[in-house]
Formats: C-alpha cells, sequence, structure tokens
C-alpha cells in the first residue's frame, strides 16, 4: 500500500500476472475499470519476491489461485483482511513504543506522518516498516 499508493480495493485485486518485475511495475484496476500503472522500488521488490518464494505457497495449503495476496485460510485477501493486518501492525508498534519509554498512547497520525518522516529522509535504511527503525523520528514528532 503504502510503497506504491494503490487503494486497499486495487492491492487486493493483484494477480500474479499484474506484476512486472523488470521494471518494477504493477498493473491495477482502479475506479471506474480504470487500469493504471504503479511502480515500486527496491525494498517492495524484495519483500514481494520473499513472500512469493515462502509465505504465500504455505498460506496456499496446495491450493491455486491467480491473485498475489492470500489470506491465512489460502482465499483472496480481502479489503477486511487488509485492515485487520493493518490494525494488528499499529497494535504490534505500539507495544514496542509503550516498552521504550513509557509511551501509553500515540495518535495514530502522528506514527503516520513520523513514518512518511522517516522514510522521505530515508532514515528508515533497509526495513522501512521496523517500528525500532524510525523509532527516534517518531520521538521527535511527539515532542514537538
Amino acid at each position: 500500500l503504502y510503497a506504491t499508493g494503490v487503494r486497499v480495493s486495487e492491492l487486493t485485486h493483484i494477480k500474479l500476472s499484474d506484476i512486472n518485475y523488470s521494471d518494477k511495475s504493477i498493473k491495477v484496476l482502479g475506479k471506474g475499470n480504470k487500469e493504471r500503472i504503479v511502480y515500486f522500488g527496491d525494498y517492495a521488490d524484495d519483500m514481494l519476491k520473499k513472500y512469493q518464494e515462502s509465505v504465500r505457497d504455505e498460506l496456499l495449503k496446495n491450493n491455486q489461485s491467480d491473485y498475489l495476496f492470500i489470506n491465512k485460510n489460502g482465499d483472496v485477501l480481502t479489503s477486511r483482511g487488509v485492515e485487520e493486518l493493518i490494525n494488528k501492525a499499529e497494535f504490534d508498534c505500539l507495544e514496542e513504543f509503550k516498552k521504550v519509554d513509557d509511551i501509553a498512547f500515540i495518535n495514530s497520525q502522528k506514527v503516520l506522518n513520523a513514518f512518511h518522516e522517516c522514510n522521505v529522509s530515508g532514515l528508515c535504511g533497509t526495513d522501512p516498516l521496523g517500528c525500532r527503525s524510525w523509532l527516534i523520528v517518531l520521538l521527535v514528532v511527539l515532542l514537538r
């Protein structure tokens, strides 16, 4: 989502055949059935390949699917499933932050802004989704 700017509904409808690894692009079907091309970077490229090589096959449980993202039951990941995954990731990060400095509550928008600032500034290094890698930026934003 973050790497390409696709909508959740577009993400859940990506098929394996929609991905072009040579130019790091994905063909998505957007609003009004309009087809568009989105591009992704090296980190997303690496993660997509790792997901396809290991996680996806395990989730499929010997079934087959043309769709890229699969849920834990081996079915196509839905928009609701994406929302649950994001909520879980946010909860896990918040729990990690609480351990660090007794931060009891963090505003979600501030978390998103901190992540964006970290990503734009290049401070996230090779793991832009890692909680610890942008904790310093988050703390700076919270203390503003």
